[in-house]
């Protein structure tokens, strides 16, 4: 579990294929502290990934197919940068939102723009699997960042960047054509998977009922 609070910028230093998808180096200064051990789960652009081997100031992760399939991993190349956050820890603030690492889909950057003194609106492509969990003011994960969703369209949303988020996170350098990681608020999450299956639970009752109705009834 995460906050969408990135602490540090990190640099793909190798990447490789295996077997089983690919391997990713990534250096940062985090890796070198002693919090960080061997199995520990790390926010890589927003995707919740294990440490599988230290190395100093790096880090490896082992990426599934399934994993390069949904994310922006399959992007990341040698001097690629990408956000980074440690999972949180029982008592840490939650500065952001509870974040998962659980992409549900990888979104292409429609247009960049400038919004007042040094802030910049973002407006990114709306995932149909997700469109409906995304909605005005509520919370939104792009690449690892906890940000307020600003308008929900027909085909796309908007989110407005502060200055500090520009230069602290990778969304400073998005361009148009630029895809990002999305996570839907997972509270967004749960309420829909429960009026989903209350409303399926209510659906087949009342079925029920008909049928019943129907095999009482004289002939």
């Amino acid at each position: 579990m995460f906050t969408g609070i990135i602490r540090e910028i990190g640099t793909v230093t190798a990447s490789s294929e295996t077997p089983s998808g690919r391997r990713l180096q990534i250096r940062a200064s985090l890796f070198a502290a002693s919090i960080i051990k061997v199995g520990d789960s790390i926010s890589v652009a927003g995707t919740c990934l294990t440490v599988t081997e230290l190395t100093g100031d790096g880090a490896f992760f082992d990426v599934v197919p399934e994993t390069l399939r949904k994310t922006t991993l399959e992007d990341l190349s040698v001097g690629s940068r990408c956000n980074l956050e440690t999972s949180l820890r029982f008592g840490d603030p939650v500065d952001g939102h509870l974040v998962q690492g659980h992409i549900d889909s990888a979104a292409t950057v429609l247009a960049r723009s400038l919004e007042g003194e040094g802030a910049e609106r973002l407006e990114i492509e709306l995932p149909s699997n997700i469109s409906h969990l995304i909605a005005q003011k509520g919370s939104i994960c792009l690449s690892g960042v906890s940000l307020t969703v600003g308008e929900v369209g027909n085909d796309s949303f908007s989110v407005y960047l502060i200055p500090h988020t520009l230069r602290e996170t990778t969304l400073g350098d998005l361009k148009p054509g630029d895809r990002v990681n999305v996570e839907a608020d997972c509270l967004a999450r749960y309420a829909d998977r429960i009026l989903g299956a209350s409303v399926g639970a209510s659906h087949r009752a009342s079925l029920t009922i008909q049928s019943r109705g129907k095999k009482s009834r004289p002939t």
